[in-house]
């Protein structure tokens, strides 16, 4: 029910980026509310205003419309994520929508091969790689030991009380009741979803990454609330400077999409 939902509401939402005026109607969704009738509306200048069919009776809407509508056209570049779901990401590929690996690089490289041969179904060329995101936290420190420090000050707080109740946790050494701060740093590390080390070794470990998925976006997240933004703004210029040109010469393949 939840993917039924899900996939309903961005039909919607594509709809209302590419149409002046939508209705919608189904099991789930009645646009407006309620369909049979409209939903009463006493700004009579909407009828005036409006897209056409918005208001023909000047008493009730009996269509929406999404005001200002996208500069990007059709519609802007979908992002969904994923923590590799091979539904997801077929969806995505039948969709031209952009699947944001939440994954370790084998799960994301293995389904990112995948997703090129779904969109070569639904008419799209897409080399390997090319509209879809990998997503990275990364924390750069002098050294491997400086960068765990960081982990545990900023990283492994959020892993306890959040990120472990989802499916990015590795239950390597028994019960969580007995985890020690240490352990909370090695869990969240161990995800795969961290880059850690020294600014070779975080570069040295994006590049073996990009090597198996040349993905077309690298999604950074870092945890503002708990990390000074001095911090978090080292790690994003050194991750600019020094390792985004590298993973830009990787990337060859042509931005734009080719229909087939």
């Amino acid at each position: 029910m939840n993917r039924r939902l899900f996939e309903e509401q961005i039909e919607i939402i594509k709809k209302a980026w590419t149409q002046d005026s939508i209705e919608h109607n189904s099991a789930l969704w009645q646009i407006p509310y309620p369909y049979d009738t409209g939903t009463e509306w006493p700004m009579y200048s909407t009828a005036d205003l409006g897209a056409p069919g918005e208001m023909e009776d000047r008493k009730h809407v009996r269509k929406v419309s999404v005001v200002p509508s996208p500069y990007t056209k059709p519609h802007p570049p979908v992002f969904v994520a994923s923590s590799a779901s091979p539904r997801t990401v077929e969806y995505c590929a039948q969709q031209g929508f952009i699947p944001t690996y939440f994954a370790g690089i084998r799960g994301a490289a293995a389904l990112g091969s995948k997703y090129v041969d779904w969109a070569k179904e639904a008419g799209r060329d897409y080399a390997l790689g090319q509209n879809q995101a990998l997503v990275r936290w990364i924390q750069i420190g002098k050294d491997a030991e400086d960068a765990r420090r960081k982990v545990r000050l900023y990283d492994a707080e959020i892993q306890k009380h959040f990120y472990s109740q989802t499916a990015y946790f590795a239950h390597d050494k028994g019960s969580v009741e007995h985890y020690t701060w240490d352990d909370w740093v090695d869990a969240t590390i161990n995800t795969g979803l961290w880059v850690t080390g020294s600014l070779e070794d975080v570069k040295r470990n994006y590049i073996e990454q990009w090597k198996q998925l040349t993905s077309e976006y690298a999604v950074l997240i870092c945890h503002y609330a708990q990390q000074p933004v001095e911090s978090v703004l080292e790690n994003l210029s050194q991750f600019m400077e020094h390792i985004k040109p590298e993973l830009d010469a990787m990337t060859t393949y042509a931005q734009e999409p080719v229909a087939v």
